[in-house]
């Protein structure tokens, strides 16, 4: 008699990852997310490298940038309501991630046991002296005296609302005139750390100027022909 296995004794059926060529970002339909993230290749922290861009997948949508971006912008392929954060790796051959942090209200290092139990994006810039040239500027403003607090007004407002962009123009202003602003978002010091590197004003390296939110970056990364000219998936 054939044997029949029980549903407890069957080994699941584990659905193939996905190479790093084939990565095009989120799938259209968010509910098929959490699934697709399972699928895609796995980078231990010691592989990290300076200036290395980290989005935080935050898949029950508990961040407050995560429910803001659910409220006010749509859900697109390229990009999803669940990308809640974003960092920047300040260290090679280890976590060492720098965050505007809204709990903490602060530019911090973010907690390691809080950096690993995070569901992370990592993507790398292609030219190291540009990464070099970020981690240098944002290790610079995270030890400043006079700290930098997070903007959540701001963040309240990413659906792109006039208060949002008068403020967001104002920080901007400053960090292309190579000055340290006293207030950011999560993407916005990631984005604002890659202005050090060249021509702030005509040619920013991250060329997200209008609005500024994780899952705008991460569309920006995965979909724009200057994001994956200068930035690759990692893992």
């Amino acid at each position: 008699m054939t044997h029949i296995p029980t549903l407890s004794r069957m080994k699941p059926i584990e659905a193939p990852r996905i190479r790093l060529d084939q990565f095009e970002g989120p799938p259209d339909d968010k509910a098929d997310e959490p699934q697709w993230f399972g699928q895609l290749p796995v980078i231990d922290s010691s592989k990290l490298q300076k200036g290395d861009i980290l989005l935080k997948k935050d898949f029950g949508l508990h961040s407050f940038s995560a429910k803001a971006q659910q409220k006010f912008t749509v859900h697109r392929n390229g990009c999803s309501d669940f990308t809640g954060h974003a960092a920047l790796n300040a260290a090679s051959g280890q976590a060492h991630a720098l965050e505007a942090s809204g709990s903490a209200n602060a530019l911090r290092r973010c907690p390691n046991e809080e950096f690993i139990s995070t569901n992370w994006l990592v993507y790398r810039c292609r030219r190291a002296d540009v990464a070099n040239k970020a981690t240098e500027t944002a290790l610079e403003w995270a030890s400043s005296t006079s700290p930098i607090v997070y903007a959540k007004t701001s963040c309240a407002a990413t659906g792109g609302g006039n208060g949002y962009g008068l403020l967001a123009n104002q920080r901007r202003k400053k960090y292309i005139n190579g000055e340290k602003p006293e207030k950011l978002m999560c993407s916005e010091f990631v984005i604002s750390v890659y202005h050090s590197y060249g021509d702030r004003s005509d040619s920013p390296w991250i060329d997200l100027t209008q609005m500024s939110s994780p899952k705008a970056l991460e569309y920006w990364l995965n979909r724009s022909t200057l994001g994956t000219q200068r930035f690759s998936f990692t893992g």
